[in-house]
């Protein structure tokens, strides 16, 4: 649904006025309606929802330690960069002690790569300095969270036609519990159904596999594990 269907459906169910248009409208009530579907807007993009998250590959420069960030960067996903060309994992983002301890020790010179993400602008720095080409991966999270109708991407609403990037059934809740929040009516029920059906679709978003606290057959193990938990003579 786009903005201006979703907050017509609001609307009429509240039994508000139903707006002909929100982004060129003037009217009072109009308006209010467009800030409410931004603050739902905003609040949902919070959340880790997978649409929102992005990956990203650039490759090193010989004797380059910084490097640009997405133009559309919002956080970096954690424990998600890794040198592609290197089969392995970048330690990062650092907090400032381990980024000091780590520019000013040999560690700078030698070892595997870590990164942390900062400064102004915010960049990627990286240590030690690449003395090659690789190429590193991650994960972000994305500033984008409308998509318009030419299917471009931006970070807030700029016409009545662009669609919301997260779940439309939970912003059209979301706006509805708002709207009769604003004009004094209950929203008591209206707000309890929003946040349980939000945590429950964000779970479902998320798709979290199962968590075995033991594992008994070798071939039961993940990559990387090397141990199991055997039938008998365990503690021996």
């Amino acid at each position: 649904m786009t903005l201006l269907s979703t907050a017509q459906r609001a609307c009429d169910v509240a039994g508000l006025p139903r707006p002909a248009a929100l982004l060129s409208s003037t009217d009072p009530f109009n308006r209010q309606v467009l800030a409410l579907a931004i603050e739902v807007l905003d609040e949902l993009c919070l959340m880790n929802w997978p649409i929102l998250n992005v990956p990203y590959t650039f490759n090193t420069v010989a004797n380059q330690s910084q490097y640009d960030l997405p133009e559309d960067f919002k956080r970096e996903m954690g424990d998600t960069m890794y040198a592609a060309s290197q089969y392995t994992q970048l330690r990062g983002s650092l907090t400032p002690a381990d980024w000091a301890r780590q520019r000013d020790t040999l560690q700078a010179q030698y070892g595997r790569y870590r990164y942390r993400i900062f400064g102004l602008p915010l960049k990627i720095n990286v240590s030690p300095t690449p003395t090659a080409v690789e190429a590193l991966t991650f994960e972000y999270q994305t500033t984008y969270k409308v998509q318009q109708a030419d299917t471009t991407y931006k970070n807030t609403f700029f016409a009545d036609s662009d669609v919301p990037l997260v779940d439309e059934d939970l912003f059209y809740s979301g706006l509805k519990w708002r709207l009769r929040r604003v004009k004094g009516l209950d929203y008591s029920e209206e707000f309890n159904e929003y946040e349980v059906d939000k945590a429950k679709r964000l779970a479902q978003a998320l798709q979290l596999g199962s968590m075995p606290v033991s594992y008994r057959y070798p071939y039961d193990v993940p990559d990387g594990l090397g141990f199991y938990i055997p039938e008998n003579g365990y503690g021996n």
